[in-house]
């Protein structure tokens, strides 16, 4: 039984989106990076909170299903059975019997603490987390709770079946994963299963009404179609704090468990994240909503200093990969299109190098946005025209500052061909003292050897020595 493999992380950037509607334009302004639209995007309805919200909290949650007792697991001395189904104000309760007919302790999990796959209605569910323990000879009960707003927020009001398993650990963390088992409802029969009730939710302002939420931007468009794995809808949402987030709904209609990567991000055409940004699992038959977690890729760089301020284009790479996390299918390019306007990166600066087909620029120097973190960050451009795919490294040990060597670090970049991307070398505040400086303003001067190699067989190929005057 595989462990679940799915990274579902929070966009917390402060970040705007300006969007049209119907030809009407809106703009919802959070901070320093803003996606824009001027004749794509939301439909209608996702813009309209007032009357959206209103009809969204017309909706009941239907507390008339029932299941029938259920033995979910029935091994080692072990009996796992699920005996009704109670609703409460704020939560879903699947009411549990556990037995432990066994000579010795375990733990049973489900969810978050560990185990492979909980969805109901069809629908992953990230929010469970159950975890019991059961003495030897020892007859227990306790409830798995679903959240009825992560519920309605994937437009389900009505529970027509439940899957799940658990895992089991002794007290030397021996442990197995139970296979899966569906719970269908007395509502299951006449459930329908084709309706993309997550879509409905958003579109009809359930989902904003739920989460106290804005729907900036919702397109209910394919943007991937690889072995039955579709990425059929983008939304990108604001909650109450001015937290986004990007959410992409990925629906498995094959027979196998896959893992969605994505990675190499870019903003109007600049590659601004580079490798593999998150893996999701998503087992056969079922959809889940995978958050990508915007705040990380901006974090490190100055979306000013780069001109993107205002972005009409976000794109990545997805592709699937199996349990090992190796690669099943090639990359392809997801493109998620705010305008027709196709903003540009801003390309100036102190031009250090061009030669090879690349060219690289100095934007300067910019801080880190993470609290707790004196990193300042020296950004390149870099422009690669050279027909091949290449890797841009500092060589060791090479920077000073002011004519005083400096620890550093910068983590290898690649750049493919004809995808600008940047390269950053990241130098701690605490040392600049080491160099006569106290801050990023008393910097004058920086020298430092690039290293430039071929992505496919790491070849050097040039080693530029570079002198920055700041003035």
């Amino acid at each position: 039984m595989r462990k679940k493999k799915a990274l579902s992380l929070f966009l917390a950037a402060a970040i705007s989106v300006c969007m049209t509607a119907c030809g009407e334009k809106s703009s919802v302004s959070t901070g320093d990076l803003s996606l824009s639209s001027s004749d794509t995007a939301a439909p209608a309805e996702a813009k309209n909170e007032g009357s959206t919200e209103n009809n969204a909290k017309k909706k009941e949650f239907n507390t008339e299903p029932t299941i029938n007792e259920t033995i979910l697991y029935n091994e080692n001395d072990i009996i796992i059975k699920a005996t009704d189904i109670a609703y409460k104000l704020h939560d879903v309760c699947l009411n549990l019997e556990i037995e432990n007919n066994s000579s010795k302790t375990v733990e049973i999990g489900s969810g978050f603490s560990g185990c492979d796959i909980v969805s109901v209605n069809g629908y992953m569910i990230e929010s469970l987390w159950f975890r019991k323990k059961a003495e030897a000879g020892e007859k227990t009960s306790d409830s798995l709770r679903f959240s009825t707003d992560e519920l309605n927020s994937l437009g389900i009001f009505e529970i027509a079946d439940i899957e799940l398993n658990f895992k089991i650990e002794d007290e030397k963390e021996n442990s197995i994963y139970t296979e899966p088992v569906k719970i269908e409802t007395s509502a299951a029969a006449k459930y329908d299963y084709s309706a993309d009730t997550y879509q409905n939710a958003m579109s009809d302002g359930t989902f904003s009404a739920i989460n106290e939420a804005s729907v900036d931007y919702f397109s209910a468009t394919d943007l991937y179609n690889e072995k039955d794995v579709i990425i059929s809808s983008a939304a990108v949402v604001t909650n109450a704090d001015g937290e986004k987030k990007l959410l992409l709904e990925a629906e498995n209609k094959s027979p196998h468990f896959y893992n969605i990567a994505l990675g190499n991000i870019s903003l109007n055409g600049l590659t601004v994240q580079d490798g593999v940004f998150s893996r999701s699992g998503i087992y056969a038959g079922k959809r889940h909503i995978i958050e990508v977690p915007m705040k990380y890729v901006t974090d490190d760089i100055d979306v000013e200093l780069l001109g993107l301020g205002n972005v009409s284009d976000l794109g990545m790479d997805c592709w699937l990969v199996d349990d090992e996390y190796d690669d099943i299918t090639e990359h392809s390019k997801i493109n998620i299109s705010f305008s027709s306007n196709n903003l540009k990166y801003d390309d100036s600066g102190t031009e250090v190098y061009n030669s090879n087909g690349i060219r690289i620029i100095c934007k300067g120097f910019t801080a880190s946005k993470k609290e707790y973190d004196d990193s300042i960050y020296l950004i390149f451009l870099v422009e690669n025209n050279s027909g091949k795919d290449i890797k841009i490294d500092e060589k060791s040990h090479s920077i000073s500052i002011n004519q005083s060597n400096i620890a550093s670090f910068a983590s290898l970049q690649v750049v493919g061909s004809g995808e600008p991307g940047i390269f950053k070398v990241d130098i701690k505040e605490r040392d600049l003292p080491d160099c006569g400086v106290t801050g990023i303003e008393d910097i004058k001067s920086v020298e430092l050897t690039l290293e430039l190699k071929t992505a496919k067989d790491h070849k050097s190929f040039d080693e530029p020595e570079i002198k920055i005057d700041f003035n």
